[in-house]
């Protein structure tokens, strides 16, 4: 079944608005928790793993429920609706604000929680609409010999988030307008919903026959594990490449900005964004017709020559780029690590392996990954002082590091090999 225009377009587009989200997540959540609210790495950690947890019991949760009852649209509709007001809601947490509701209490140290936790709010919203519902949807509606150039497109759409937000938006943050800046992408996320609403129809599923206990379950149960090995092993591959994704993703633009001292990131970005995303489209087309498991290994390469090069490069044209090497060869491995998930997933059973994808892919890379990145930013020297304060900075370490845990790619693909003929 050839994938139709309109179920491309809503891919695109709510797959783009998602990632919007997730990047104000991602990246801007921590910046924003580091140098407005007084935040440290240990802050930015906490967040990450809590978020990931959150996450993942969501998606086990909703993605099975909408397995349970055969629908998806209901999920992404009323999900995306809700998540955008909870992105508008990160405009009132301030310093200020805090002062005001509690002034008896230390008031970074609860502003930095009441972060934290409406990040975890914000999540669940999120991981029901998009992580559960919209990706059961897409593999729903998706065969095979197409996944490749899907996944492709689907990789590129986080950084042209990215690519959106540093050309249009980025310029608020920098002039302290964070309230507008979380206003502007919610209100994008709520017009995401009310798309959804109009242009989706929900795919003809199976109901699941199990409770909805049995559902959630069924992922984890050693049975399954067994009658389905190739899945298992792309969710490790998935595990691998994330958790070396996460070693430096959290801190990159601190990097940039303190370790660098390069404070037009986003021109840079803009640069390798561009650049990658259509080296990441060419290259989908060529991962079908030859297939994923043969461009493991070239993935692996391409990244690790571009990880070596951060950690070497310290000026804006050799920065743009080993970006673009990076991130070419990150959103290569992440193509091909998400379309072997959704070709061994078993049909009509989306829904309840979006939860263990989470885990493989969300929530032991964002509690491993940023942890390894703040340990090792732990033990150098660099630091700088802001307001009195003594704040340590990421040191290019991390990226040697994101190579070491890359390796272990090896693993997951001389099993894929085994039981595959390539």
């Amino acid at each position: 079944m050839k994938l139709s225009k309109n179920n491309l377009f809503l891919i695109i587009i709510l797959g783009f608005i998602g990632q919007l989200a997730w990047m104000l997540e991602n990246m801007y959540l921590n910046v924003y928790l580091y140098n407005e609210l007084g935040g440290n790495s240990n802050d930015i950690a906490t967040m990450v793993a809590l978020s990931a947890i959150t996450a993942t019991v969501t998606t086990i949760v909703m993605g099975s429920l909408s397995d349970r009852i055969g629908k998806r649209k209901l999920l992404i509709v009323v999900g995306y609706l809700i998540w955008g007001l909870s992105v508008v809601g990160f405009a009132f947490i301030t310093l200020e604000n805090t002062l005001k509701l509690f002034p008896a209490f230390n008031i970074v140290t609860t502003t930095v929680w009441i972060m934290i936790i409406w990040d975890c709010v914000m999540t669940f919203l999120g991981s029901t609409a998009n992580d559960a519902a919209f990706n059961a949807w897409i593999t729903d509606i998706t065969v095979s010999d197409e996944r490749g150039k899907v996944e492709s497109i689907l990789a590129i759409l986080p950084l042209l988030a990215m690519l959106l937000i540093f050309g249009l938006l980025d310029p608020l943050t920098k002039q302290g307008k964070w309230g507008v800046f979380f206003s502007v992408i919610g209100i994008l996320v709520f017009i995401g919903g009310l798309i959804a609403l109009i242009f989706m129809k929900d795919t003809k599923i199976v109901k699941s026959d199990y409770s909805l206990k049995d559902t959630i379950s069924y992922g984890f149960k050693l049975d399954t594990i067994k009658e389905n090995k190739n899945l298992y092993l792309s969710f490790i591959l998935l595990l691998i490449v994330s958790i070396a994704t996460q070693i430096w993703m959290p801190y990159l633009i601190i990097y940039i900005q303190k370790t660098l001292m390069i404070e037009d990131y986003a021109l840079i970005l803009g640069v390798v964004l561009i650049v990658s995303s259509i080296i990441s489209v060419m290259l989908g087309r060529f991962i079908d017709k030859f297939g994923k498991i043969r461009w493991i290994i070239i993935g692996l390469i391409i990244q690790s020559l571009g990880l070596f090069g951060m950690y070497l490069v310290k000026d804006v044209i050799p920065l743009i780029f080993v970006g673009i090497v990076l991130m070419a060869g990150n959103m290569l491995l992440t193509a091909i690590s998400n379309g072997l998930v959704r070709d061994y997933t078993p049909t009509f059973m989306s829904g309840r392996f979006q939860g263990v994808r989470m885990i493989f892919g969300v929530m032991l890379p964002m509690i491993i990954g940023p942890f390894i990145g703040s340990l090792i930013i732990g033990t150098s020297n660099l630091t700088y002082e802001e307001l009195g304060v003594i704040k340590q900075i990421p040191t290019s370490l991390i990226f040697l590091a994101s190579i070491v845990v890359l390796f272990f790619i090896f693993i997951p693909y001389k099993g894929l090999v085994k039981n595959k003929n390539v």
